[in-house]
């Protein structure tokens, strides 16, 4: 299914000769259209991160799906921030940071990469390249099959998805592949922003689903995101007592002449789960006869991390 999250970590490159282009050609051209020269291809080239977040300082997607279900993204050149439920997720240069509830009192919890800073690169994306307002890939498979000018500055921009590209999408011996799906833009008419976005999906043995997602620039940050960025910054400044802090080390390649060890202390309220290097397991001892499975949160720990070749 099309979304527009790329937290599976795949990452699409915005060039500076591609983001020089679409600016020149979209966002300084503010031209107005009619719904006899609209094109898939226009509508998402006046949606890329690089057209959009050249003009605003932050985007907030909020989608709702028919179960009633809603979904929040927020994001900026520097921090995204997602959220659906209780699970919660901000994503800036340097972490991953999540807010779980911990006996009624929501914790800071956050991804410690044990490595060297110019190693980190390689396992992160930049805040922008997690999500964009639509999925270049897949929205340019749809066709277009009605536009109305909806005499408010706005149009209304109504698609689908060829049954040949479903099978693209979906693969060709997959039983979940819908039998039609069809998507409805609203959109500025003068540079064709999305305003809201919704797709019906309607698979083969009759079940449909439906979800829709409005976009809005310049927002206010979402109450939660507040909350973590008070206690993102309360860490960043902390300086726990000796009685209160804990240390969390990784010895990689332990007892060989590429040793090499990590650690970072903080205080014990809050919660680290240790990012290896690819290819290394993490063990709780030294001579690798139990996985590591985690601490208890609250006391020193050390982790041995061995490449997986050493372990068949």
């Amino acid at each position: 299914m099309k979304l527009f999250s790329k937290l599976n970590l795949t990452k699409f490159i915005i060039t500076a000769g591609l983001f020089t282009a679409i600016s020149a050609s979209v966002v300084g051209c503010r031209y107005v259209n009619s719904p006899g020269n609209v094109t898939i291809e226009g509508l998402v080239k006046a949606n890329t991160n690089a057209v959009l977040l050249a003009q605003y300082d932050n985007i907030l997607l909020t989608k709702s799906i028919d179960d009633g279900s809603n979904i929040n993204f927020y994001y900026t050149k520097d921090v995204t921030f997602y959220q659906e439920g209780d699970n919660v997720v901000l994503y800036d240069r340097e972490k991953v940071w999540r807010h779980p509830e911990i006996d009624g009192t929501k914790a800071l919890a956050f991804n410690w990469y044990a490595m060297e800073e110019s190693e980190m690169a390689q396992y992160m994306l930049e805040p922008s390249e997690m999500f964009s307002v639509l999925d270049e890939e897949y929205t340019l498979k749809e066709t277009i099959d009605k536009v109305t000018d909806n005499k408010d500055g706005t149009l209304t921009i109504e698609t689908s998805v060829p049954a040949e590209a479903l099978t693209e999408i979906y693969g060709a011996d997959n039983p979940d592949i819908p039998a039609d799906m069809k998507y409805k833009y609203t959109v500025n008419k003068n540079n064709l922003e999305l305003k809201n976005c919704s797709y019906s999906i309607q698979y083969a043995d009759g079940k449909t689903e439906s979800v829709s997602y409005d976009v809005i620039f310049n927002a206010e940050e979402p109450d939660e995101m507040k909350d973590m960025l008070a206690q993102i910054d309360e860490f960043n400044n902390s300086n726990p007592a000796e009685g209160e802090k804990k240390t969390i080390t990784v010895i990689y390649d332990y007892g060989t002449d590429s040793e090499q060890t990590f650690s970072i202390t903080v205080d014990r309220k809050y919660m680290v789960a240790p990012f290896l290097r690819e290819g290394y397991t993490a063990y709780a001892d030294p001579d690798k006869t139990e996985y590591f499975a985690g601490g208890d949160g609250v006391h020193d720990l050390v982790i041995y991390a061995f490449p997986e070749e050493e372990n068949k």
